[in-house]
């Protein structure tokens, strides 16, 4: 049988396997263009000291990865597009984090009839989402997990309990 579990990258081929995943995902969507040589995606928010990047593992195969980064002088990713949303938010004394680079492994989820396609997505992403929400709150003492999303997620999203606090707007760096 399989087990899963969610870890914390902190091994180097981990982060290197999380940020392939990210890049391949966000490639397969257009999120990104195919000229990076190194074939990861990573931002300078992955080498700020609180941010960190959970992995969720089926066996020995990468299933899901999404990196929390915490607000920091350097802001959060979202704020190139929502600057104001974001600042509004720190003014009601809320302390931010930003869900950042999350991928689901297309080769590993989704193979088969949709509604279970469906189904497997929505069963990983609460399993990841279970400890992103517990570790920011717990072991950082921030009030607000944020994300940036595409429109067509937004059922998904809100069944997380995210509240749209933005109007869309184009993100031309989806991270």
């Amino acid at each position: 049988t399989s087990k899963e579990r969610v870890e914390l990258a902190t091994q180097r081929e981990h982060f290197e396997q999380a940020f392939k995943l990210a890049y391949r995902e966000y490639l397969r969507k257009g999120y990104c263009p195919p000229t990076n040589p190194s074939q990861m995606r990573i931002t300078f928010n992955n080498a700020l000291p609180e941010t960190v990047t959970f992995c969720l593992w089926r066996n020995d195969a990468l299933l899901e990865t999404a990196s929390v980064v915490a607000d920091s002088p350097m802001g959060l990713p979202m704020e190139g597009v929502y600057p104001d949303e974001v600042r509004a938010l720190r003014n009601e004394g809320r302390k931010l984090c930003e869900v950042s680079l999350l991928a689901l492994n297309s080769e590993l989820i989704g193979k088969g009839i949709l509604h279970f396609y469906f189904a497997e997505r929505l069963r990983a992403l609460f399993h990841l989402f279970k400890p992103i929400f517990w570790y920011p709150r717990k072991t950082l003492g921030l009030t607000d997990l944020c994300i940036a999303m595409n429109p067509i997620h937004k059922l998904l999203y809100s069944s997380l309990h995210f509240e749209q606090f933005g109007g869309e707007k184009i993100y031309e760096s989806v991270n």
